[in-house]
Parts: structure tokens; sequence; C-alpha cells
């Protein structure tokens, strides 16, 4: 099966998600791909990404990041016929909190209603989780609350009707060079994520004053950029004797750290799936993580409500039912799963 692939934000997990698919799946793949635009512009406008000498696909797959209307008229009036097409939903932007520190809301409804546009636009829409799609059906209506005059009484049974959850198929960690932090008996805790306001760096900076007695080695993982949270300001000076690794390392050096690491500490104020998180689990990670959003589908009961003050009697036996609970995100199960999603609707 030939798939014309789109991702107008090929950056980060979407990047990860894109190569790894690649790798697993039994289909061809063509991806157009744009990885210079800031994601505003990209979600705006990323339909119109120059097609270029692509084969004649069987089928169009598009990311969140862009509209899919915009996309699917592209390809099919260049191809002169019909093509059926998924939506991969990496995210949502009806569920994207707010940033505490700005003054002025910045958000415009009119991404969420592309969101829902690209949902309309496509044969089969995938959600790479339960919680990403569930979130995106309590605030789509509240989002469309205000409109007067049209009835969105059946709005959740039609987005159902042509909704699937495929998890995005995961790698487990191989590490191939020693870690650069050494083991000095104190916990290592990773924290993976990007250095911005809905990863939590003030709740990580909370949670590691609530947690000042015990001890805990810290390494940050994450993408930083040029405007630093003050959180992450205020935890390095309070806990500089604590961190042991504060770089946003390449790849072979993440998984290195990954495989020498106890801990994966999450303080998302949304997590649509937590690939970060799951790479570290792969890796041996116990989760330290909220009690909500995508994790209460992603972990089994024995691992909810850990962390290094209040770790599990068995941790072997905690990581091994880990791994069997998130056996349908290891990447050829879940490549296989999309595979089939897709494949169903040339049937």
């Amino acid at each position: 099966m030939q798939i014309l692939a789109m991702e107008s934000f090929d950056r980060g997990s979407h990047r990860h998600f894109r190569e790894i698919l690649t790798r697993h799946s039994e289909h061809h793949w063509h991806w157009i791909t744009n990885d210079a635009t800031p994601w505003k512009w990209a979600m705006r406008v990323g339909g119109l990404l120059p097609l270029g000498n692509c084969p004649t696909p069987d089928a169009i797959f598009c990311t969140s990041l862009l509209d899919v209307a915009m996309a699917r008229v592209q390809v099919e009036t260049r191809f002169g016929k019909r093509l059926p097409t998924v939506l991969y939903m990496h995210e949502n932007q009806v569920e994207y909190p707010l940033d505490p520190v700005r003054e002025v809301d910045q958000r415009d409804i009119h991404f969420a209603l592309t969101n829902l546009n690209s949902v309309f636009s496509a044969d089969l829409v995938l959600w790479n989780s339960r919680w990403n799609l569930e979130s995106f059906l309590d605030g789509i209506a509240k989002v469309l609350k205000p409109c007067r005059g049209i009835p969105f009484d059946d709005l959740e049974e039609r987005i159902r009707e042509r909704s699937n959850v495929a998890w995005c198929p995961v790698e487990a960690p191989t590490p191939e060079v020693p870690s650069p932090i050494e083991n000095q008996g104190a916990p290592l805790v990773v924290w993976p994520h990007r250095h911005e306001h809905d990863k939590g760096p003030d709740q990580l900076l909370e949670l590691a004053r609530s947690h000042r007695n015990v001890p805990i080695r810290w390494a940050l993982l994450g993408e930083r950029f040029d405007r630093v949270p003050e959180a992450i300001e205020i935890f390095r000076n309070e806990f500089a004797d604590s961190i042991v690794f504060d770089e946003y390392p390449i790849r072979s050096t993440y998984e290195s750290i990954l495989g020498s690491a106890d801990w994966v500490c999450s303080t998302a104020r949304h997590e649509f799936f937590g690939l970060s998180v799951v790479e570290a689990m792969f890796a041996g990670c116990l989760p330290w993580v909220p009690a909500g959003l995508s994790y209460r589908e992603l972990l089994p009961a024995a691992a909810r409500g850990l962390s290094p003050a209040t770790p599990p009697e068995d941790p072997a036996a905690v990581t091994e039912q880990i791994r069997w609970h998130l056996g349908a995100a290891e990447a050829q199960i879940a490549s296989r799963r999309i595979d089939s999603l897709v494949g169903s609707l040339l049937e």
C-alpha cells in the first residue's frame, strides 16, 4: 500500500513517531515534511506543502498540526481522484493549558476549530490515547457553546463514529554508550520534558521541594529554548547539588542515561500520550507521574501513585507489569495496528 503522508511540524515527538512508524510499517510511506515553520503557521498553511515528485498514493495520512481539508483538496486535485484519508491526532488544541506567566490569554479558538474541521475532513481519525479523544470531545463542546443557530446535539456521536485509538509506536531504548552519570547510590530521576510551561516546570519545583529530604539525583534531559521558565532557573539554584545532568543530549547519550536511571518524573499539565515517559519505562524506569491525563491508561494499577518517597516493595515485579501493560505501544505491534486501521479504508 502506497501512502502519501504529510507532517507540517517535523520536530520532537512528531519526527520520532514518523521515523519509528516508517521503520516498522509494512506499507510504503512517502513523507512530505516541514521542520522550519512555527507551529501556528504550520497549522494554518501546512496543508499547502509542495507535493513534489511523489508516487500515486492509495491513501493520504495527515498529522494534527495541519488543515486536512486543505491537504486533501491539494492531493486529490493533483491525482484526479478521491483518496481515503487518515488523520493522526498527536494532540488537540482545545486541551492545551494556558501559560500562567502571560498576562493576556493568547489562545486562538480557531486552532481548535481547525482540529474540528480536520476531524470531519478525514475518513478515519486515529487518536494517540483515549484521553486525547475524550478531552477533545469535552473541550470542543465548550468551544462551540457560544455558537448560535446550529445544533450540535449529535456532534460527539459523529466524532466517535469516525475515531479509533492507536498508541504511538515506541522503540525500547538500547544503550550503546556508557552513561555520563556515575552511579553514586541515590536514586536517579530523569525529567525528560522540553522546558516550556505546559510541561509543568513550576510543578517540578514544588515536587522537588516537597521531597527535599528524600535522596534524589536529578537529570534534566528535555529540549530547551531561548525563553527559560523562571521555575527552571529557581530549580537549578535550589537543587544545584542534586542535579547531575542538565543538557539536551544526543540520542545515544539520552538512551544511556535512561538505561541507568531509576525513575522518570513527569509534571506535565497535559499529556496526550507521553512518548518520553513510555520510552523511559521501557528502559526500566519507575513512573513518578500525575494521577490523570494519559497516564490513567498507560499504567497498570501497581504502577500508579509511586514516588521515590513511596517506592514499590518489589520494583522488578512492577517493571515487568508495566512492560506487559505497554505491549500495545511496542514499535512493531503499534505500527501493525496503524497499518491495519489504515488498510481497512481500502477494504
